[in-house]
């Protein structure tokens, strides 16, 4: 919900490489097959993290949710390339294929909605998990949730990590884009002293971040 390191989209199972297990195989069977009714949008109960996704019904432990992650393949050239913008990235264990990014696909995409627990009182909500068959990421539930619960998982500690990166790599963005512009309007020599040097600096915060 997302340059995020490669350390960071290889997150699950040890939002990075996604595992298999029980819970693939528990969910795997099509009894415990949660369909799009059972699943509804709203405002997340997560301070700050806008829209989650919430069980319109009790749902099982091992029930699989419903879709899978939908959204681009991304080869790790792709993905490096997207920079910092992986709020929505998912990692893949595959061959070709580095990550899914689901941040274009808002339709008909529900487990782009599910929220990860930040803070160790959110932990306690954890309540699905999600795995990879073949080129598709699902979630699962680890428990049972009950009707009007909001489905909450784990990203790890290396995604919020990431994403006050990304935070500074935007704050940075908009300063040297405001430095820019002022670089080549002045007529001041000190000015652009100044602002020459203040730009080889912000590329120096840069590089650290990436």
């Amino acid at each position: 919900r997302k340059r995020i390191a490669v350390s960071f989209i290889r997150r699950v199972g040890s939002h990075g490489k996604v595992s298999k297990g029980a819970i693939e195989a528990e969910a795997g069977d099509q009894r415990s097959r949660a369909k799009m009714c059972d699943v509804t949008l709203a405002k997340s109960r997560l301070p700050g993290a806008g829209q989650g996704l919430f069980a319109t019904r009790e749902l099982s432990a091992g029930t699989q949710l419903p879709q899978h992650y939908k959204g681009n393949l991304l080869t790790e050239k792709e993905f490096l390339r997207k920079g910092k913008d992986c709020q929505y990235m998912m990692g893949l264990s595959h061959p070709k294929y580095h990550a899914i990014d689901a941040k274009p696909i808002t339709k008909d995409n529900p487990l782009r909605y599910i929220n990860a627990a930040k803070t160790a009182s959110q932990r306690r909500l954890i309540n699905c998990q999600f795995y990879q068959r073949g080129l598709k990421v699902f979630y699962a539930t680890t428990r049972r949730v009950g009707a009007g619960a909001e489905l909450v998982t784990d990203y790890g500690t290396n995604y919020w990590e990431a994403i006050r990166n990304n935070t500074r790599a935007l704050s940075l963005q908009r300063r040297r884009a405001e430095l820019l512009k002022r670089l080549r309007t002045t007529t001041k020599r000190e000015e652009k002293v100044w602002l020459k040097e203040t730009l080889d600096d912000l590329k120096e915060k840069w590089d650290e971040l990436t």
